[in-house]
């Protein structure tokens, strides 16, 4: 079963507090699915603690990472957009504005951009690992901040 979703279903990547927010969302791995957002924002315990980490840490910038597609989105909030960039550029990825493939809703990435907290993801080029250039990338970000 190739599925990114929970012990009961949810798609952990719909299931966050957005005003796009819908119980039976979009993905391409399941189309359609009834209840795969969840029974409401954050309704999952995994969704319901990140989300309580991270509005209490107060980060400079987030990043996720999802696979695949070889891009970086950011969520335009400060420097994401900024971040995203060097991001991309320093793991040969492709730096996009939004989404182009289908609407997703309930996203961790929307949920951050309303909640003004920076945020971008990164949607790694292959299902292999890719650590030797995301961590250059993620190196060259610290940079940032020095």
């Amino acid at each position: 079963n190739r599925t990114h979703n929970n012990a009961r279903d949810v798609d952990l990547n719909r299931n966050w507090l957005t005003q796009n927010w819908r119980s039976d969302p979009y993905h391409p791995s399941y189309g359609y699915r009834k209840g795969a957002g969840g029974k409401a924002p954050l309704s999952e315990p995994e969704t319901k603690a990140l989300y309580d980490f991270v509005k209490n840490v107060q980060s400079s910038m987030i990043f996720t990472w999802h696979s695949q597609a070889g891009t970086v989105e950011d969520n335009d909030i400060g420097q994401a957009d900024q971040l995203a960039e060097i991001y991309a550029n320093a793991a040969s990825y492709q730096h996009i504005k939004e989404w182009p493939h289908y609407d997703a809703t309930g996203t961790f990435l929307t949920a951050m951009r309303e909640a003004g907290i920076p945020a971008a993801d990164v949607e790694l080029a292959t299902r292999k690992h890719e650590f030797a250039k995301n961590i250059k990338a993620v190196e060259k970000v610290l940079a940032q901040f020095k």
